[in-house]
């Protein structure tokens, strides 16, 4: 269109909304980005998972099988059981996050955007006012012509300094007559719809991390609940031995010795069913199920409350014999 056309009808707002698909790629390669690594560490776990299940034993990490006994305290069926629901809720959670980030996503590039109604005329500026010192609107000053009339309007700016005299830009309005005018997106230094897509996504990347993390704990649970299914429990004596590092708390190691005497050393995974807390006494019994990074260390009861206490584990090293 020349400076000398006339004003082109726009969709009206209430029929067209944000959904530039130039900002879709953007949008989706945000969320995306903030899943990946969880998705990558996850396929990295279940990759050497399942070459530790094709070992014909796990003579590595378990001691022999033995007859078990809880007496009164344990029901391990019902603990390996607790295992599956607890991977169970897990999933359910990092489903539902992901689903709200999703549909954070939707509303977001559902967004109405005040460019897109009304009607638009192209126009060249034909000044630029950008007051130096104190107070004052920051004006750009726009020529066109609408409905045969050549108007100039004046569009109060946050900033001007992208724009200069002669420059063609694009002023979209609301008809009749030329009200609420402001300048559309495609004059020069302007946001581009990818741009908007990033800076509108940019809040829900902490919320796609929390779903990231979510996702590998439902997955690092099920996988515990399957390691312990397969291999059962063992009894063993084990101490909790905090890490005292002033530099780099990690979680604390807990030292496994078996009642044919061989012993393993595992450290807590990260959990809300954390170690630290069952430190004392040392040598306590317990019962120590799955393989590899897939361990579960049952104490027979948690601190105040009578009954079992789950820690997810990791193991250090190989089982040593006696």
């Amino acid at each position: 269109m020349d400076l000398d056309g006339e004003a082109v009808a726009h969709p009206t707002p209430a029929s067209r909304t944000a959904w530039d698909l130039d900002a879709l790629p953007a949008w989706c390669a945000a969320v995306i980005g903030s899943v990946m690594p969880g998705v990558l560490v996850a396929a990295r776990i279940v990759d050497g998972d399942r070459r530790a299940a094709a070992l014909p034993d796990f003579g590595p990490w378990s001691a022999p099988e033995e007859p078990l006994d809880g007496g009164s305290v344990v029901d391990f069926a019902e603990e390996t059981g607790r295992l599956r629901r607890s991977a169970r809720r897990a999933a359910v959670f990092a489903a539902v996050w992901c689903a709200v980030v999703a549909g954070f996503v939707v509303l977001a590039a559902a967004a109405p955007n005040q460019d897109a109604g009304g009607a638009g005329a192209v126009g060249e500026v034909v000044g630029v006012v950008q007051p130096t010192g104190g107070p004052g609107p920051r004006l750009v000053r726009v020529e066109l012509r609408v409905d045969g009339t050549t108007r100039t309007v004046a569009i109060t700016r946050d900033d001007v300094g992208g724009y200069s005299t002669g420059q063609v830009v694009t002023v979209v309005y609301d008809p009749p007559g030329l009200r609420n005018p402001r300048l559309a997106d495609e004059r020069a230094g302007g946001s581009s719809p990818t741009a908007r897509g990033v800076v509108a996504l940019v809040p829900l990347v902490p919320f796609a991390y929390v779903g990231s993390a979510a996702m590998f704990e439902a997955l690092s649970r099920r996988r515990r609940y399957l390691a312990v299914r397969r291999t059962g429990w063992r009894r063993a004596a084990v101490t909790v031995v905090p890490d005292r590092s002033m530099v780099d708390r990690r979680q604390p190691v807990i030292d496994v010795r078996y009642r044919d005497g061989s012993t393993i050393v595992l450290r807590a995974a990260v959990s809300t069913h954390g170690a630290r807390k069952m430190k004392d006494p040392p040598d306590r019994i317990a019962w120590v199920g799955g393989w590899g990074r897939d361990m579960v260390v049952l104490f027979p009861y948690r601190p105040k409350e009578e009954r079992p206490y789950a820690v997810p584990a990791f193991a250090l090293s190989v089982r040593e014999n006696a």
